[in-house]
């Protein structure tokens, strides 16, 4: 219990202290944020040390409201603790606001329990075993902090210690800040500095010690991304999608513009990270056909983190927003816009409303008394969403260069049919076309028609439909997928899962429909092992 209590008292002291100077203004601010891990519980045994870190680096990414997503990488031998079997991390921001906690290891995800105490939150991930004395155990956690950062408007601080009561081999402090930020004061100076990213690094920290940081930024209103379009050489001229090679008609350039839209929202997170100067379209579309990652001729975004990991860009896909362009929707653009990270937004085609084209949206801007879009239009180039699209979106896929829950579900088919899915808990997602009932039921599931226009719908061409129902952060367990026809022909079927460590598995499956029909098949879904195959059930037609 004297530990517990010195451990407290230590946060408590820890949050009165002011902040180094700054060797430039702002003036010297008071820490408004502390972190540090509680020693193992006392009826534990300990040695003089107890447990040493060998490895802990602390990484946030922040918002522009001042959030911060915080993943903390831990490596540390066990000096002296019997039955050793978690480890608790206390936060305490002025906000309490703590959200998104969850721990893994290289297995896979851990348990994790939480306690809370005014403004502070202990943090406590349970190891996969128990750490034997004398043996080593590497794990990370995440959790999501709001008023990380201080601030308002364009001009933000972050401010905050980090301290341990135990020794540490390597400490690296990571702050990514948005890439819309121009840097002003920071203290102390840091190690290295790569684009929007910060890093310190201290070697052979001693018990007691601890790392304050204090930055001062400004955030601007463009995100500095790339254009590619996808008519351009050599690129426009390759077979899209599943298409032979040598097709001259189903090219990049006639098909790819949400593939194109993803190879700009890559190469972009490539700069930002000083990695791949490789990423273009040209190699994305080589990469996705040589890997069969292609979902029929369909640019399924939940590829694109997998892509950018083989070329080592840290890379996550969020959960895309579907209803429509609307208040609530333009606050989380602007969020995800003013914190540094583009979204592919989908539009309707200028000439087909019915059909759909893609583009990167990478900044807010006042046009004509409005505000609207700027875009990266990957067939027409830059523009404005007012100037080309009425000032109309329906969906926003969104991306950030950090690491996230990278588990993902996704059902496509290709028509004439719909989707209805059952989770493992029996609930549902997607549309029942005899009854004409859509269903939500599956938290993080989006259910969409897709109709892609070629050449940006630059005339009467048709389109490639299909419907798409992924699932963000799914269940382990069963998924029932009922393909019901609404019209006669063959259809394609295919699911593609990524588990927790971002790897991928993807099948496919094929038949004939008929107005009516319908056709069941399950899948597996498991957060480690990946995406087991399907089994298909006899069909039944009703008449």
């Amino acid at each position: 219990m004297r530990r517990r209590a010195l451990a407290a008292l230590l946060c408590v002291l820890l949050a009165l202290v002011a902040a180094p100077a700054l060797a430039a203004p702002p003036a010297e601010a008071p820490i408004v944020g502390v972190s540090g891990p509680t020693a193992p519980p006392p009826t534990a045994h300990l040695d003089a040390a107890g447990y040493r870190f060998e490895r802990i680096q602390f990484a946030t990414a922040l918002w522009a409201d001042g959030r911060g997503d915080v993943v903390l990488d831990l490596d540390l031998t066990n000096l002296g603790v019997a039955d050793w079997r978690s480890l608790t991390w206390n936060f305490g921001w002025p906000s309490a606001a703590y959200s998104q906690i969850r721990a893994w290891d290289p297995q896979g995800p851990l348990p994790v329990t939480t306690g809370r105490s005014g403004s502070s939150i202990a943090v406590t991930p349970q190891f996969r075993a128990p750490v034997p004395i004398g043996e080593r155990y590497s794990f990370s956690f995440a959790i999501t902090i709001g008023g990380m950062a201080s601030g308002g408007g364009s001009q933000w601080r972050a401010v905050w210690r980090t301290s341990s009561g135990s020794p540490v081999g390597e400490y690296v402090e990571r702050l990514t800040l948005p890439s819309t930020a121009a840097v002003g004061a920071i203290a102390p100076l840091p190690t290295e500095r790569r684009g929007s990213t910060l890093t310190w690094r201290t070697a052979s920290a001693p018990p007691g010690w601890s790392f304050a940081l204090d930055v001062a930024y400004t955030l601007r209103d463009r995100i500095p991304a790339p254009l590619f379009l996808q008519r351009d050489p050599p690129w426009g001229g390759r077979a899209y999608g599943s298409y032979p090679e040598g097709d001259l008609v189903n090219t990049v350039g006639y098909w790819g513009c949400f593939m194109t839209a993803g190879a700009i929202i890559a190469r972009y997170h490539a700069d930002q990270q000083d990695a791949s100067p490789q990423i273009n379209p040209e190699d994305l579309n080589r990469w996705l056909r040589d890997n069969k990652r292609y979902d029929g001729n369909y640019f399924n975004p939940v590829a694109l983190p997998d892509y950018a990991r083989v070329r080592g860009v840290t890379l996550a896909h969020q959960a895309a927003i579907s209803g429509g362009r609307t208040d609530a929707t333009d606050r989380v653009l602007d969020d995800y816009l003013r914190s540094g990270n583009p979204v592919i937004l989908k539009v309707p085609a200028p000439r087909s409303p019915s059909k759909i084209h893609f583009v990167v949206a990478v900044g807010r801007v006042p046009q004509e008394g409005r505000h609207t879009y700027a875009v990266l239009d990957p067939y027409h180039g830059e523009t404005t969403l007012a100037a080309r699209y009425n000032n109309t979106y329906t969906t926003i896929y969104p991306f950030t260069g950090t690491p996230a829950d990278t588990r993902a579900l996704s059902f496509s088919g290709h028509s004439p049919v719909e989707l209805l899915v059952t989770d493992p808990l029996g609930r549902r997602a997607g549309l029942d076309p005899r009854t004409g009932l859509r269903y939500a039921e599956i938290p993080g599931a989006v259910y969409a028609a897709l109709a892609i226009a070629p050449l940006a719908g630059e005339g009467d061409l048709p389109a490639d439909e299909l419907k798409n129902l992924t699932i963000y952060a799914p269940l382990d367990g069963p998924y029932t997928v009922e393909v019901i026809g609404v019209g006669d022909g063959p259809f394609t079927l295919v699911t593609t899962g990524t588990d927790w460590l971002g790897r991928t598995t993807s099948h496919a499956r094929s038949g004939l429909a008929a107005l009516g029909s319908a056709q069941h098949f399950s899948a597996a879904y498991d957060s480690v092992g990946g995406l087991f195959p399907h089994t298909r059930f006899l069909p039944v037609t009703r008449r």
